[in-house]
């Protein structure tokens, strides 16, 4: 077959190439048989043939849509004496199909990526459901690995961890997220409450506190700090975090209710290390003895002036402290008797 005959094949299969879907390959197709014709003598009644081909060629192309897209500047007309000029448009379209293919494959790449790293994060919380600990452990350390730049992927493993009640190994992923993402209020928030479960108090506090720093004075991360100093018992500073969260958010129900919790203890506290009291306590700790089964409603019938501290909402916390007060009575150790008062 003669070099013009295989221009001529190449020149007539653009039109199915772009019905198939692939206006690139037709780019490529038209580029080589233009070279062809170019670099060939032709008749007059040949080079007329050619140039309505590659008309015709050219117009196709520049009407697919993917072209258009990809180029919508471009101007594909075939004229003829302007061989060069029409070659050098060919090669700019075929430069922007190669940067396209290659942003496609690393498009596609980075698809397959993500997929598999979602289908491991799966097995590996599939695996805290399941009681595996170790085998999630060591899927989310392999994970973490392949990807130990993205804060996101170790914050999303801390926060498994933090759901499955690993807190430990939810802490050490989620310190690293926030190094890759400092001033993160999600990370931040996380951590702390990670810490708060671990019972590690001033580290969470610290955590929070760095984060309100950083701008981040979100009513609900307030409220967070708020929650931690109730676990804490450091009622004023409850009372605080939670008239804050207030004022960014007058209408944030939680902290209201936390607010009003906190306040509770705060003056149960205080009344029960109130020393003026003593003998109040005595009095009904005596009858708290005495009763087979204590409860709210039963030291009401002690004494308005004495009755206040074990009403309810503060029984709870008032039970707790005679019990503990039955146990320094019953080992007759009874210097501890202020110590509980203080």
């Amino acid at each position: 077959m003669s070099q013009l005959a295989a221009a001529r094949r190449r020149l007539h299969s653009i039109r199915s190439l772009i019905r198939q879907g692939e206006p690139f390959s037709a780019v490529q197709v038209l580029r080589e048989a233009v070279s062809i014709m170019f670099s060939e003598p032709l008749m007059k009644s040949e080079k007329r043939e050619f140039q309505r081909m590659i008309s015709d060629a050219s117009y196709y192309i520049v009407c697919d849509q993917h072209i258009r897209k990809l180029a919508p500047e471009l101007e594909l007309a075939y004229v003829p004496g302007r061989e060069r000029v029409f070659l050098a448009k060919v090669d700019m379209l075929l430069e922007k199909i190669d940067e396209k293919v290659h942003e496609d494959a690393q498009e596609a790449a980075r698809l397959l990526l993500e997929d598999k790293m979602r289908q491991d994060m799966e097995l590996g919380r599939q695996m805290l459901d399941a009681g595996l600990m170790d085998d999630a452990r060591g899927v989310f350390a392999e994970l973490a690995r392949e990807h130990q730049n993205c804060g996101k992927l170790l914050h999303d493993i801390g926060g498994s961890f933090l759901r499955a009640g690993a807190y430990a190994d939810a802490v050490c992923y989620l310190e690293e997220a926030l190094k890759l993402e400092p001033g993160s209020l999600p990370v931040s928030s996380s951590l702390a409450v990670a810490l708060r479960r671990m019972g590690r108090y001033a580290e969470a506090e610290r955590v929070y506190l760095e984060a309100l720093r950083e701008g981040n004075g979100a009513p609900h991360l307030l409220f967070n700090l708020g929650r931690l100093y109730v676990d804490w018992k450091k009622w004023d500073r409850a009372v605080k975090a939670a008239q804050c969260a207030l004022r960014l958010e007058p209408g944030f129900s939680e902290a209201r209710r936390l607010l009003e919790y906190s306040e509770r203890e705060r003056e149960s506290l205080t009344y029960l290390t109130n020393t003026s009291n003593v003998d109040n306590f005595s009095l009904i700790f005596y009858s708290y003895r005495k009763m087979p089964e204590p409860g709210p409603d039963r030291f009401y019938r002690l004494s308005s002036s004495v009755a206040y501290p074990f009403s309810y909402p503060f029984f709870a916390h008032s039970l707790q402290f005679l019990q503990e007060y039955n146990l320094v009575i019953e080992n007759k150790n009874f210097s501890e008797k202020f110590f509980f008062l203080q």
